[in-house]
């Protein structure tokens, strides 16, 4: 599919406009991708622009439905990531560059944890996100039978961002024997990764 996806450690990193980090406005999420040594990959946009799409951000939050679009390097689409407005359980999907679903994102209910289900394109579980009520920063990756395959976590970004910006930045890990390994369970896990950011840390920014 894409050299963006012949890896297993992915660092993205939120991009902050100037008027959202002083003023509080919401503008459209904008990432970066990197490798575990700084080396770019690609980068994330979210699409929508003009007042309706500000008032979403701005009234909606992390509620809003959203499209963002992942690129490589060479500024080429690879993944088309959706979620429609939730109430309290979103949906995301995860589709390729021509438009073919390759996976999908269901947070689920539970009452002192959280978990994402990552389903395949038949709707089957091949993964899962989940983190303890108490660990904020960091959720686990396993395979349908519970085993750890990787980590989905927060990294801290240095005592000024932190004191300035909300801006997240996020560390995917797949190191386990049972990992995703082809091209579109790794493109769910990514799509899981931003579903976190908008659904779980955009929700809680600030708090």
């Amino acid at each position: 599919m894409s050299a963006l996806l012949e890896r297993n450690t992915w660092v993205i990193q939120q991009k902050k406009e100037w008027a959202e980090i002083l003023v509080g406005f919401e503008t459209r999420n904008k990432y970066e991708v990197l490798s575990e040594n700084a080396e770019p990959l690609g980068f994330v946009a979210e699409e929508g622009s003009g007042f309706l799409h500000f008032l979403k951000r701005m009234l909606l939050r992390g509620h809003r439905p959203f499209v963002i679009t992942v690129f490589d390097k060479d500024q080429k689409p690879v993944l088309r990531v959706q979620r429609p407005w939730f109430w309290i359980w979103s949906s995301t999907f995860v589709e390729d560059a021509t438009g073919r679903p390759v996976g999908s994102i269901h947070r689920r209910f539970r009452w002192l944890s959280r978990r994402f289900d990552i389903l395949d394109p038949a709707g089957q579980l091949a993964a899962a996100v989940e983190a303890g009520f108490f660990r904020i920063w960091t959720f686990d990756l396993v395979d349908p039978s519970g085993v750890k395959t990787g980590a989905i976590t927060k990294k801290w970004g240095g005592l000024l961002k932190e004191v300035f910006s909300d801006a997240d930045r996020f560390v995917v890990i797949l190191d386990g024997a049972t990992a995703p390994r082809n091209d579109d369970a790794k493109a769910a896990v990514l799509g899981a990764a931003l579903a976190l950011d908008f659904d779980y840390f955009e929700d809680n920014q600030n708090r």
